[in-house]
């Protein structure tokens, strides 16, 4: 962090119009850290490197209090983040729950997986002190299926769910015969054909969302499905009744393709993640939820990674 106050020092020495700061030390350094975070979050979201830098020198000019109501969304992001982390918080679980567009969201999901040791180096002592006291194992996984898959699946707590239903309800329905699987089909395809989305987009979302219907058939007697628009995004909610998934078994049932047993996913999850923008799990005793998200879904395509097989053995339902 030494060379962000070197880099702030000399922007002073050379530009008269930025005043050192009142603030305390500790909290210059605060600000600094959530410069530095911002520049991040802006990389994922493709910002220019120049429009980094100029994001840089506008957070250091302002106190730490002012940052988390910044009109930059990134800015904002990154007091949150810095602020949940000083308070012990889960970062994943409250990023989950952040009330922004969902390239943010990812963004900030992604500079917390890929850079977590090193830019929250207190929060990862802590957090593993607290996994070998309380033997809570699910965070490894959800940590592991994150880091495998690029941060495109993500495990979730019920309470995480909620937060993708908020938005405006296109399709919800029940599923508790087969019959109902083509009746949500031809319903989605109509109102997205409504709603002037692509025909590869419409064939994308339909692959998966009949994927993830059939799987409740699998896994439970019955089921519920929510489609919800959200700002840039679509979200595909599939709720079933069944047991769950045993953790163990998450890595091979949500990322082996082919891999199938009665608690396993097949090809479901490989389809989901070729496809969808990122899916999101949560999984308990009392049944699952898959949150299928595309952003920009008129935008989005079949992946030519898709085999013909797969696209028949799905569309067959």
């Amino acid at each position: 962090m030494r060379w962000l106050l070197t880099l702030f020092n000399s922007k002073q020495n050379a530009d008269r119009a930025l005043q050192p700061s009142d603030q305390p030390h500790a909290q210059l350094l605060c600000v600094v850290n959530a410069a530095y975070l911002a520049m991040k979050i802006g990389a994922e979201l493709s910002y220019s490197k120049r429009k980094r830098n100029q994001l840089f020198f506008q957070v250091i000019r302002h106190e730490q209090d002012q940052l988390k109501k910044h009109e930059e969304p990134v800015v904002a992001a990154a007091a949150h983040m810095l602020e949940w982390c000083e308070k012990g918080e889960d970062l994943p679980e409250k990023i989950s729950q952040y009330k922004e567009k969902e390239r943010v969201i990812r963004a900030m999901q992604a500079v917390y997986f890929n850079h977590k040791e090193k830019l929250f180096p207190e929060r990862a002592c802590i957090k593993k002190h607290v996994k070998r006291n309380q033997q809570d194992i699910w965070y490894v996984y959800r940590d592991v299926l994150a880091a495998a898959t690029q941060n495109k699946l993500m495990l979730i707590e019920v309470d995480e769910v909620e937060c993708f239903k908020e938005g405006a309800v296109l399709i919800e329905g029940r599923i508790g015969e087969r019959s109902d699987i083509s009746k949500i089909r031809n319903q989605t395809r109509q109102r997205l054909e409504a709603r002037q989305f692509s025909k590869s987009a419409i064939m994308s979302i339909l692959l998966v969302l009949s994927e993830a219907m059939t799987n409740v058939f699998k896994h439970a007697s019955h089921g519920k499905v929510m489609i919800v628009e959200k700002d840039e995004s679509l979200h595909l909610i599939v709720e079933d009744s069944g047991t769950g998934f045993p953790l163990e078994q998450l890595p091979k049932a949500t990322l082996y393709s082919g891999y199938s047993t009665q608690d396993s996913m097949g090809q479901g999850f490989t389809v989901m993640l070729k496809i969808a923008s990122f899916v999101h799990l949560h999984t308990s005793e009392k049944g699952s939820t898959i949150v299928i998200s595309f952003d920009q879904p008129e935008r989005t395509g079949v992946s030519t990674n898709l085999n013909t097989e797969t696209v028949a053995q799905v569309w067959s339902v």
